[in-house]
């Protein structure tokens, strides 16, 4: 289980075939998928990665070049993704600067990645790693008249900023990366690898990566895989998707750590060999 920075490691070892005869679609972005992709193919899986966007830099930084430049009066800064984090910190190094007021990160990665600020990072108490989560913190009950800056992608849920601002912080959002999606050649990699599957479980971050992901293929692959085990990472994704896809039997993970989605994994599939 990840618990604030730490990946605690309190389980026993799996079985080196743990995973024999299952395919595992994961969607997540490939600069935050090797080590999943790896674990999966170390227990006998067949990883196939199909990522549900990809993260690319920016390339106009005028925005997030205002918002470093103007840190007076900014009383908390949140980063809803370690992309977030690493996109940020970079341009601090590049500019030679750092950041002023608190900070808060939706999980444990995103914190880890934000150690290098060499202050105190807010973090969920619990495993509910997301936005909503991240609204339960104590600091973001009082913040009336506060500021607050949001970094994130180019775009994503309106509901961290929607709250804060019915609690009376003044929110403003920059962006620090894009999301593209992926390459015709990738899709058409994972769908060769999908039509000869025989068994597969798919892995969802978000309720965007689950709909984009199944949009993007053809018939014939979403039939399969509505026939399949989903893993995601809250019980309000799946709620979502358990409506608009009546056919999939949904797992709920701990948290989007790779270790629980992975144990959640493994636990699916040895109680449904």
């Amino acid at each position: 289980m990840c618990i604030n920075n730490w990946v605690v490691a309190d389980r026993e070892p799996q079985p080196s075939q743990a995973l024999q005869g299952l395919s595992c679609l994961v969607t997540r972005p490939s600069a935050a998928a090797q080590g999943l992709l790896e674990n999966i193919n170390r227990l006998g899986g067949q990883a196939i990665h199909l990522p549900a966007f990809e993260i690319v830099p920016i390339t106009n930084f005028t925005v997030l070049d205002e918002a470093i430049a103007s840190q007076q009066g900014i009383d908390l800064n949140i980063f809803v993704s370690q992309h977030a984090a690493r996109a940020v910190l970079a341009r601090l190094t590049q500019l030679t600067a750092s950041l002023t007021g608190e900070l808060a990160a939706v999980g444990p990665v995103t914190a880890a990645c934000l150690q290098a600020c060499s202050q105190p990072v807010l973090l969920p108490a619990s495993s509910d790693f997301t936005t909503e989560g991240l609204l339960q913190l104590p600091r973001l009950q009082t913040v009336e008249g506060q500021r607050i800056r949001v970094f994130r992608g180019d775009r994503g849920r309106e509901t961290l900023k929607d709250v804060l601002q019915q609690r009376g912080a003044r929110v403003e959002y920059v962006s620090c990366y894009q999301r593209i999606a992926p390459s015709d050649k990738t899709v058409a990699k994972a769908v060769q690898q999908l039509m000869q599957a025989k068994r597969a479980i798919a892995l969802f971050y978000s309720l965007l990566s689950a709909q984009q992901t199944m949009a993007r293929l053809p018939n014939a692959c979403q039939q399969f895989l509505e026939q399949a085990t989903w893993v995601v990472p809250s019980e309000r994704i799946k709620q979502v998707l358990v409506a608009q896809y009546k056919k999939s039997r949904i797992v709920v993970a701990v948290s989007a750590c790779d270790e629980d989605m992975l144990q959640a994994l493994l636990g699916s599939y040895k109680a449904n060999p």
